[in-house]
């Protein structure tokens, strides 16, 4: 497909403003999929782009790279030690020495990815198709942006009374599993995955820090899955030079913003609570109430 000369720089502030709001929302817990289907249902972004869900998945590409950048540490440890770990399992040669505590990590991440797993194959194409309402996604937006900031702060009280140190190595396999059925929520536009999963850590009194770390790697398997199920449209854009080097740009543009927001993210949660966020969602979700009835 030939793309208008006219409509070139229109295309390349598409792909890098898309990157933008993609990065800050897949990992500040507002919501990614909310804020790429306002942009596009607003902006009419979706007009423009061959295949903008497509497109969607491709930023979170650019968001898997960054992750694994921020805990390349983490994750180097992980594949290294489960390898070993199967490979001492296989050969029943108990004597390799494999690290394991981050087998269980890689354990409790792949126990934390099954159900959206299995609910994400069968439902996410008809969740997201049902839920695109702009009304319904403001309602869920700020319904569930009370709900991270209700109970972080009935967490942080406990806190207070009970001090323990803790490590993302100390949370159990039955609460990664509950962590897990409420990921599932996160098919639904305006829940926000990262905003859900920290919700339900801090449900678990996981500490604040821990529970966010905990869903960003969470975050790897799901993004890899939705990677998986789009292959074949992929295949398509690539066949059609004139999207490529938009793709690339955004992708390019989702690993810097990326990095960036989740360096901050952590480093902004060691002093600060989710308040900002539930207020956020709330100013936001009145707004395209409001911006809806009068368009």
């Amino acid at each position: 497909m030939k793309i208008n000369e006219e409509v070139k720089e229109l295309l390349i502030f598409q792909a890098i403003f898309m990157a933008i709001v993609q990065s800050i929302c897949e990992f500040l817990p507002i919501s990614s999929s909310a804020h790429l289907i306002l942009v596009a249902y607003f902006f009419h972004f979706d007009k423009i782009f061959i295949d903008g869900q497509t497109f969607d998945i491709a930023l979170h590409l650019g968001s898997l790279i960054a992750i694994i950048i921020c805990f390349k540490k983490e994750f180097k440890e992980i594949i290294i030690s489960f390898f070993l770990m199967i490979f001492a399992r296989i050969n029943c040669y108990r004597k390799i020495y494999y690290d394991k505590k981050h087998v269980k990590l890689a354990f409790l991440i792949i126990i934390g990815t099954i159900p959206l797993a299995i609910v994400g194959f069968f439902f996410k194409n008809y969740a997201e198709t049902i839920f695109k309402n702009p009304i319904l996604i403001a309602t869920v937006i700020i319904i569930f942006g009370y709900f991270l900031y209700f109970f972080d702060k009935k967490a942080e009280k406990f806190e207070k009374k009970i001090k323990k140190q803790e490590t993302i190595i100390d949370i159990s396999f039955k609460n990664a599993i509950i962590i897990g059925f409420f990921q599932v929520f996160s098919i639904v536009p305006g829940v926000s995955r990262s905003g859900i999963t920290i919700t339900a850590a801090r449900i678990l009194k996981i500490n604040r820090e821990i529970s966010t770390k905990f869903s960003f790697l969470l975050a790897v398997p799901t993004i890899c899955g939705a990677l998986i199920l789009e292959i074949n449209n992929f295949s398509t854009v690539l066949s059609d030079k004139s999207q490529i080097f938009y793709f690339l740009l955004g992708i390019f543009c989702s690993i810097i913003f990326s990095y960036v927001v989740i360096n901050f993210f952590l480093k902004y949660l060691r002093t600060h609570s989710f308040k900002v966020f539930f207020v956020y969602r709330l100013i936001l979700g009145i707004i395209i109430l409001f911006a809806y009835f009068i368009k």
